[in-house]
């Protein structure tokens, strides 16, 4: 069976974007617990949680990995990706955070962008380089995460069943 060069770029892309997500060289420990969805899932790649208590609501959000091996775009400060029209919807439809993670494979380094309700409707081309998944944009990542949850009631107070 063949390895795909592509497939070699996406897998080493998925372990690049769990190393990045869980570095915590300027951290007590990881801000996140990502786990992979698994291939039949529709456009999204992980699930992430926030770390914290274990009796603490689960605070979370979805991922969608874009691997490349092509160079960075210095001129425009842009790493370019492929989002579909279609994939770029599904994740508006999701109630929670979600974001396309892009990983430079041959740099082991990634930016990310949030999906939300005001992202253009067509696909994404590119990731800005200042949303780099450093230790200070892993620390907004994780309060703007926060913010999101603590604003909402987690559970419903009835049920039809």
């Amino acid at each position: 069976m063949n390895y795909k060069p592509t497939e070699a770029t996406g897998n080493r892309g998925e372990l690049i974007a769990e190393l990045r997500l869980t570095d915590y060289t300027t951290f007590k420990e990881p801000l996140f617990r990502p786990k992979f969805l698994g291939e039949k899932w529709p456009t999204a790649d992980l699930y992430v949680e926030l770390t914290g208590p274990e009796d603490a609501p689960r605070a979370h959000f979805l991922i969608s990995i874009k691997s490349t091996k092509e160079p960075l775009d210095k001129k425009r400060r842009r790493i370019n990706v492929s989002v579909t029209k279609k994939d770029v919807m599904r994740l508006k439809k999701y109630v929670g955070p979600t974001y396309v993670l892009a990983v430079h494979e041959p740099t082991e380094n990634a930016w990310i962008t949030a999906v939300h309700k005001s992202t253009p409707d067509k696909g994404i081309s590119h990731i800005s380089l200042k949303n780099k998944l450093s230790p200070v944009n892993l620390r907004l990542l994780h309060d703007e995460i926060n913010a999101f949850w603590n604003g909402l009631a987690h559970k419903p107070c009835t049920s039809i069943f």
